[in-house]
């Protein structure tokens, strides 16, 4: 059976729906997945363990008509519109599909577009995405085993340098510190959780003192001007990796990684620290407790993402030293 699905917006959209086709594959191997990426998460989608093939809508108009056209000569057996977005909506529209399923959180949407598929589902404000899952699951007369929501993303993209330095470390947590952290690169009506200098510093010597394990601190794409002041406290361990020695313990920052090794990092971790977003939904892929920190303001909205979570704490943002204090706590 050929399911073509759309999920065109970020990784993080992505790894939620990768539940789905990964109980499916667990129902039946030879289920053939294709799936349609936007570019943020094209790279990381046609990686996948679990996806067959993968398809790019295009940004450029004229490309998005060749693209449709191609689209037309295919058949699929199984179409599911799981992003909501205009482009997937119609790109599985002139498919020749004979079962087309649309998730909206548009009523509007299940009237306009009653007769164009075979099952829309209006998706409520408080509802999980998880539930949407289990949803569009029931549709097609399958039982969604809760156990899907851990497996193991097998690839090649991990380089030998990060394989070797962490298969010499012995247990160790993961801080994940990127732009959301920095009050003034992130959402400014968010909560302000930026550290100062001194109070970062002594946060992680309280992470080692409190868990007894080493400490990753790894980065996002952007630098910031306290990773950059950790660097000069810390010791050139390799060409993006500095340690520092606290007693017996070691912390690390492993600077400007890929997604890949990013995510091989937190399956090797036992605890990952971040604000909630990408890092989390990995470490519950690979089942790792999660302390995850979301702002009061969009609370329901993190809960509906992170609802399938089995072992995750959700913190408000509140100033650093509450909110470092919270951490401990749970750890």
């Amino acid at each position: 059976m050929n399911f073509i699905i759309f999920r065109n917006d970020r990784i993080g959209d992505f790894l939620v729906s990768s539940l789905l086709i990964n109980d499916f594959k667990k129902k039946d191997k030879n289920f053939h997945f294709t799936v349609v990426c936007s570019k943020k998460n094209y790279y990381y989608v046609r990686n996948s363990k679990l996806v067959d093939n993968v398809l790019l809508i295009p940004s450029n108009f004229f490309e998005r008509i060749v693209f449709y056209f191609k689209l037309l000569r295919k058949r699929y057996d199984i179409s599911i519109v799981l992003d909501g977005k205009k482009k997937s909506i119609l790109s599985s529209i002139i498919l020749r599909s004979p079962k087309k399923i649309l998730i909206t959180n548009k009523a509007s949407y299940k009237f306009l577009f009653h007769f164009l598929f075979s099952k829309i589902i209006h998706i409520l404000p408080n509802e999980t995405r998880i539930g949407e899952l289990k949803k569009v699951s029931k549709y097609l007369n399958f039982n969604f085993d809760d156990q899907s929501t851990k497996y193991f993303n097998n690839h090649n993209l991990v380089t030998d340098k990060i394989k070797t330095f962490i298969n010499n470390i012995n247990d160790y947590n993961i801080f994940h510190f990127d732009e959301k952290w920095i009050f003034d690169k992130y959402i400014k009506t968010y909560q302000n959780i930026e550290p100062s200098r001194d109070d970062l510093f002594n946060f992680i010597k309280d992470i080692l003192i409190e868990s007894k394990n080493d400490l990753l601190i790894t980065t996002g794409k952007h630098q910031n001007f306290l990773i950059n002041f950790l660097k000069l406290q810390f010791s050139r361990f390799d060409e993006n990796i500095y340690t520092y020695k606290f007693n017996n313990q070691n912390v690390y920052i492993v600077d400007n990684i890929d997604i890949f090794n990013l995510e091989y990092i937190i399956s090797k971790s036992s605890i990952v620290i971040t604000c909630e977003g990408t890092p989390s939904h990995l470490a519950n892929m690979y089942n790792k407790k999660i302390i995850a920190i979301i702002d009061k303001s969009e609370a329901r909205i993190f809960f509906n993402w992170t609802a399938h979570f089995t072992k995750i704490s959700l913190l408000p943002r509140s100033n650093f030293k509450e909110i470092s204090s919270q951490i401990i706590k749970n750890l």
